[in-house]
C-alpha cells in the first residue's frame, strides 16, 4: 500500500487538471484512512458530495469472507456471477482469500471506526444509499444524489 500522503499527492496533482477543473470529479477508495482524511482537510480538498454506499455487517462479513481475486490484476471478485463473467484466463488466477473470521472483523471494525470519523468530517455532503438495495436501484441513488447536489 502507498503511504498516504503520496496518494493524497497524487489526488491534488490530478485534481489539478483541466478536465477535473471543468467537469469536477469522482473519487473512489479515496480518503480510505484517517490520515488520507486529515491530508484532504489540510490540503483543502474539499468535495461536494459523498456517498457511502452501506451494508449490514453480516451481509458484509458474508461477502468478504467469499471473495476471489486475480493477483495478477489485484481485482476482487465478490459474487459467483462475477466469477463467471470473467475470461477463462482470468478465472484460472483466481484465489480464494483466506482470511480467519476474526481477522475479518478486526477489519470490519476498523472500517467502521474510519466511516465514523468521515461521517463527522463529510456531514453536510454525506448522502447514503443502500447496498442490498438492487444494482438497478442503487445506480438510481446514486444518479439521484448525483444530480441533487449540482
Amino acid at each position: 500500500m502507498l503511504p498516504d500522503g503520496y496518494i493524497i499527492e497524487l489526488v491534488q496533482e490530478r485534481l489539478q487538471k483541466p478536465d477535473c477543473r471543468i467537469n469536477g470529479w469522482i473519487l473512489d477508495g479515496c480518503p480510505f484512512t484517517l490520515e488520507q482524511i486529515k491530508h484532504l482537510k489540510n490540503e483543502k480538498i474539499t468535495p461536494q458530495l459523498v456517498i457511502a454506499l452501506e451494508l449490514q455487517d453480516e451481509e458484509l462479513l458474508a461477502k468478504l469472507e467469499q471473495f476471489h481475486f486475480d493477483p495478477f490484476t489485484q481485482l476482487m471478485y465478490f459474487t459467483e456471477e462475477d466469477i463467471a463473467e470473467a475470461d477463462t484466463e482470468v478465472q484460472k488466477r483466481l484465489e480464494l482469500r483466506e482470511e480467519t473470521r476474526e481477522a475479518i472483523e478486526e477489519k470490519l471494525s476498523q472500517y467502521r471506526d474510519f466511516l465514523t470519523a468521515a461521517e463527522e468530517e463529510f456531514q453536510r455532503q454525506l448522502v447514503r444509499v443502500s447496498g442490498e438495495d438492487s444494482d438497478e436501484r442503487i445506480f438510481l441513488n446514486f444518479c439521484n444524489a448525483i444530480e441533487g447536489s449540482i
